[in-house]
């Protein structure tokens, strides 16, 4: 990322690195689901990513050790939130929802960010933020819904909505726990200790999935699928998103994350041969328009006469 760049802007385009490559985990949620027990899952990308990423973070990581262990408690809670626990919601929802629900209320994520980095982190929340966030929600529900709005009456929840809420709710926990994280430890140790934590805390419901008798295939999809989920999904995409916090802030983040679903489209149309409808190109204007409205910086006020006053 070039360094002449803005800080407001080299944000804006890290969270957007983030959104393209978490695009297919849904997908993947969806086609790995008769092979692969959703702990399971989620407990060898978090393997692949902690060996992927060990080469480059080792010897930080045991340099900055002492630090990390004062605070063990905060470094769980941001990998369980953010890595172990989120994801594996994610794929338990796939196993009984459908794509569109899990779209319409992964919506609810930037929500309960914005929400809590108001009242915990005091960030602002106001008539252009909210306009931005309508924009983008009803871009999303044009989006998912193939500008047939009715279809929204014929809709059917179950418990894998319930799991994509809540997934939903704790990603939202983990983008604000990001700005709390202590500025001492850098970047590469943070990444480590999330891997490694959400491995060993996934280790034994996954061993549990294994002794209930979940079936587990191996193919090349699946190798493929988690190498995937590991390298980009995992290391590069909480590597961009754990910046454009820090760049951002946790709340302009979160509406970033409403372009999920415009990439999704996109990649459906480019790899799986999907027709364009015009609501793909109307939902993903608003959803454009929303997160640019929700995220631009505030203008400073101009100098001049003071309201009230001659």
């Amino acid at each position: 990322m070039p360094d002449t760049l803005p800080l407001s802007r080299k944000g804006v385009l890290l969270a957007l690195a983030a959104t393209v490559g978490w695009s297919a985990n849904y997908l993947f949620s969806r086609t790995l689901a008769d092979s692969v027990p959703p702990f399971t899952l989620c407990f060898l990308r978090s393997l692949a990513a902690c060996v992927l990423f060990a080469p480059f973070a080792l010897r930080t990581f045991i340099r900055e050790w002492p630090l990390v262990r004062t605070r063990w408690i905060f470094f769980a809670a941001l990998s369980l939130t953010g890595i172990g626990l989120f994801n594996s919601l994610i794929y338990m929802a796939g196993r009984s929802t459908t794509v569109i629900n899990m779209a319409l209320l992964a919506t609810s994520s930037p929500i309960f960010t914005l929400i809590l980095a108001r009242f915990l982190l005091g960030e602002s929340l106001n008539l252009r933020r909210a306009a931005g966030i309508v924009a983008a929600v009803f871009g999303i529900v044009l989006l998912t819904l193939r500008g047939d709005l009715s279809a929204l009456l014929s809709l059917s929840f179950n418990a894998g909505d319930l799991f994509m809420l809540a997934g939903s709710f704790l990603f939202a926990v983990y983008t604000v726990l990001m700005r709390l994280s202590p500025p001492t430890v850098s970047n590469d140790t943070l990444l480590a200790c999330m891997f490694l934590f959400s491995t060993l805390a996934l280790l034994p419901a996954a061993a549990w999935e294994r002794a209930a008798g979940m079936p587990l295939v191996w193919t090349a999809g699946v190798f493929a699928g988690i190498l995937y989920l590991g390298a980009v999904a995992s290391i590069f995409c909480y590597w961009c998103w754990t910046r454009a916090i820090a760049a951002i802030g946790a709340g302009n983040t979160a509406l970033i994350y409403y372009t999920i679903p415009l990439f999704s489209g996109v990649e459906a149309v480019l790899f799986l041969g999907e027709m364009p409808h015009w609501s793909h190109v109307a939902g993903g204007c608003l959803i454009i328009a929303g997160v640019v409205v929700a995220t631009r910086p505030a203008r400073p006020a101009k100098p001049g006469r003071i309201k009230g006053r001659t």
